[in-house]
């Protein structure tokens, strides 16, 4: 639903009292990026790298970095299970960008340490902003090779020319998929094949090959590509399910000399005690390992931690896992809040468990262990520099040493940072501080760690937030910024011992405290050649304390104390004026191999606000603005590289040419505000919803995945909900399934059939508008009369 109308945004027209339609007008075409896709076999085999417009944008600029796996701090967890995940990780409204948005609502994916890779389920290259994020923190990234579950000619038909050979037997598709995952730098692919028939029945061996040239030529190219295998084609049976590695599909597991056909076999979600024994049999007798075998949770229709899970046909007499665990739809958890604050709180309970601690075990009284209680975590703060803001790659505004820079949400994952391997593992000899993300203050990016409640007097706690390898060198340095905590004492520790052990000499550094961000410095010389496996902080107060509050922005050890070089021939490549005030750009730049990622800004007036944040030196704006009072044609931009080590570079400049003065146009009537955010269901004839996708999921005005919505099975029923206050609705916008990426090309998930129906000062349910036969995914609809 729509407000009637919006305040005009020109300067001195407040008595203006003429209208304008708030149905949007069909704009020209944006510099918004998208995802790129192929329509056929025949498109992929003429691609050529660097061809396509928005090839650079839409490259990862961040290498797989290194992991480590330390000391084993939950008892239950296996150290060899591993995680995969399948995750529609974008979001499907239609103005959404390839590499971010202007939203805080996301899927802002912050838990790297327990996967061992992320699925991009929604095509065959994953997006920048994925890639990026994940090989920051040592996850390889898949994109989706997707054949239909179908049975059809046409569906066989594209399956059998996938396959096609040259004359000299190789298969040309392999090739281009190799040549995609090198250009765009990502690590391999989740073979999703659900066709079956005649025609594709006897192909088992074929793709077993297909799958092993892959190999051959990407360690030609020197792109190793790794494959993930779902359990649905058999080797010579056509499509069935074994819901385990079995007699039917073993052999796309087989090894063929050094080479595996897939790296991973994803089991069918039907897995049993039974099924999963003879996967661990199956596993050894081909002399791969058992934890090659993900068994397969659907997450979607459960509702993500609401899933029942059979946990017991899943471990073993000791409680441990004795396969892997493949996650299905992970991203359904941003169905269950509806903020990106519920998000985080949601995926805490997902992974560490309703116990909230890393180290423990899951309740009794709970299903769901949580993914730290079964699988050993992973860090890639490894090496001689490590730095964090803890930055999740969303906010609701963006810092710069502690100042506000961008007042407004944005999501930008592919600058998002290391965030703690363990939240929360905290001891206290009292009651514990509550740790979680701050997004209302930080020292740089979107958010810092906050640690706050109430300390009773003579109270001793820690937090333990990292595990790493870090080598300490006579130059290495720690810096934190930090505020807050007054009245206490708070120490960064290093554990030098593979078992967390603290309190070694020189490895306990105090903090100086104060109620603005202030930056500490120390000197780490004395630990030199000595290894620091565990970074934790430390709180002591004597005096009780009311309303304490700790926040941490930054954590840097390093050392590397040079900034990185500023970037150099920065220009704006391409630009779209939407009036005088307000335009996109894309921004090109040569950055450099110290950088972990990089800050646009403009200036206005004599103040520079930052626009955004990237790790690619090909960077898209999506609002390039100025003020009513700004004076002249040009306006200037710079970018700033943010070093692997924390610190900033100088920044390169340039101009942006608007070719014209702000008063050579005016703003837009701004479209007319939805008025449903914030409304409440006070009735309705649907059941209540298990899981996630409830009624709630219509009303909050975003489109963030899959599950941002609502959905039953039953075919009818009615709705009542009651918005914030009285207000006049003249347009009415429904988005259903095919809005959300559902059903795109048939629309036979949309709803069909639909009523609005209102109530009058009488308390009368009144017809406002009847559709019938819809098939489109978004019915956006100016009603007969305002109501």
């Amino acid at each position: 639903n729509k407000a009637e109308e919006a305040p005009v945004a020109t300067e001195n027209k407040a008595e203006e009292k003429a209208t304008v339609s708030d149905v949007p007008k069909k704009e020209e075409k944006s510099l918004r990026p998208k995802e790129i896709k192929f329509d056929t076999w025949e498109d992929l085999l003429k691609w050529e790298p660097g061809a396509r417009e928005d090839d650079a944008i839409n490259r990862s600029s961040v290498e797989l970095a290194k992991r480590y796996r330390g000391h084993v701090v939950n008892e239950k967890a296996n150290k060899d299970a591993k995680v995969e995940a399948l995750a529609n990780t974008n979001s499907k409204a239609k103005d959404h960008a390839s590499v971010g948005g202007e939203e805080f609502k996301a899927y802002a994916f912050d838990y790297w340490q327990y996967l061992n890779s992320m699925v991009f389920w929604e095509g065959l290259v994953p997006t920048p902003d994925v890639i990026d994020a994940g090989h920051r923190n040592g996850v390889p990234v898949l994109g989706t090779l997707f054949f239909n579950w179908s049975n059809s000619i046409a569906d066989q038909e594209k399956f059998a020319e996938a396959l096609k050979q040259d004359e000299d037997g190789t298969f040309p598709i392999a090739r281009k998929l190799v040549d995609l995952a090198k250009y765009y730098g990502f690590d391999g692919y989740f073979i999703n094949q659900e066709t079956t028939g005649d025609i594709v029945t006897p192909l088992g061996k074929k793709m077993r090959d297909f799958m092993l040239y892959t190999k051959e030529y990407s360690a030609q190219v020197n792109h190793p590509v790794k494959y993930s295998w779902y359990d649905a084609m058999t080797y010579e049976y056509g499509r069935y399910h074994e819901d385990g590695l079995g007699e039917y599909n073993y052999q796309f597991m087989e090894k063929e000399g050094d080479k595996v056909p897939a790296d991973h076999f994803f089991a069918n979600f039907n897995w049993t005690k039974e099924k999963n024994d003879y996967s661990v049999t199956m596993a050894k007798w081909l002399g791969r390992s058992q934890y090659d075998v993900f068994a397969g949770l659907e997450l979607q229709q459960g509702g993500s931690y609401k899933t029942k899970v059979k946990w017991d046909a899943l471990l073993d007499e000791n409680g441990k896992l004795r396969l892997s665990l493949g996650l299905f739809a992970p991203d359904t958890i941003t169905s269950l809040g509806k903020t990106g604050e519920d998000y985080h709180k949601n995926e805490n309970i997902f992974f560490t468990g309703y116990q909230g601690d890393p180290t423990g075990q899951k309740p009794d009284d709970k299903d769901w262990y949580g993914i730290a209680n079964l699988v050993a975590d992973r860090t890639p703060a490894v090496g001689r520099s490590f730095t964090t803001s803890f930055n999740t790659g969303h906010g609701k505004k963006w810092f710069v040493d502690g100042k506000v820079s961008k007042d407004s949400e944005w999501n930008y994952r592919s600058v998002s940072g290391i965030l703690p391997t363990w939240r929360w593992w905290q001891t206290s000899s009292g009651a514990k501080l509550q740790a979680d993300y701050d997004f209302e203050d930080a020292y740089n990016g979107g958010n810092s760690l906050k640690f706050a409640g109430d300390l009773a007097e003579n109270t001793n706690q820690d937090v333990r937030l990292y595990s790493t390898k870090l080598e300490v060198t006579d130059k290495t340095k720690l810096r934190v910024a930090h505020k807050g905590g007054k009245g206490s004492k708070v120490y960064v520790e290093f554990a030098t011992q593979k078992n967390y052990t603290y309190g070694g000499e020189n490895a306990r550094k105090e903090l100086t405290l104060s109620d603005d961000w202030t930056k500490d410095e120390f000197d780490l010389s004395a630990l030199a050649g000595q290894t620091i496996y565990g970074i934790k902080l430390t709180f002591e107060n004597t005096a009780a304390l009311k309303g304490y509050q700790f926040n941490l922005g930054e954590l840097t050890v390093t050392d590397n104390q040079e900034a990185p070089q500023a970037p150099t021939a920065l220009k704006v490549a391409k630009q779209s004026l939407k009036n005088a005030q307000e335009a996109e750009a894309i921004v090109q730049f040569t950055g450099n191999k110290d950088a972990d990622f990089y800050e646009v800004y403009e200036k206005d007036g004599d103040a520079w606000r930052l626009l955004t944040g990237s790790s690619a030196t090909t960077i898209y704006l999506p609002k390039v603005s100025r003020s009513a009072s700004a004076t002249g044609t040009s306006q200037e931009l710079k970018v700033v590289a943010v070093g692997k080590n924390g610190l900033r570079s100088e920044a390169a400049t340039t101009n942006f040419e608007w070719g014209m003065t702000v008063q050579d146009t005016s703003l837009p009537r701004p479209l007319a505000e939805n008025i449903v955010p914030g409304a409440t269901v006070i009735g309705s004839t649907f059941p209540d919803t298990e899981g996630g996708e409830g009624i709630e999921g219509m009303l909050n005005g975003t489109i963030t995945s899959l599950s941002d919505k609502w959905s039953s099975a039953q075919l009818s029923g009615s709705v009542d909900i009651r918005l914030t206050q009285p207000r006049r609705v003249v347009r009415w916008v429904m988005d259903h399934a095919g809005a959300g990426g559902e059903s795109v090309n048939d629309g036979l998930m949309n709803t069909k059939d639909f009523d609005l129906y209102y109530k009058d000062e009488a308390g009368e349910w009144k017809l406002a508008k009847a559709v019938r036969g819809n098939k489109a995914h978004v019915s956006d609809i100016t009603l007969d009369s305002p109501i």
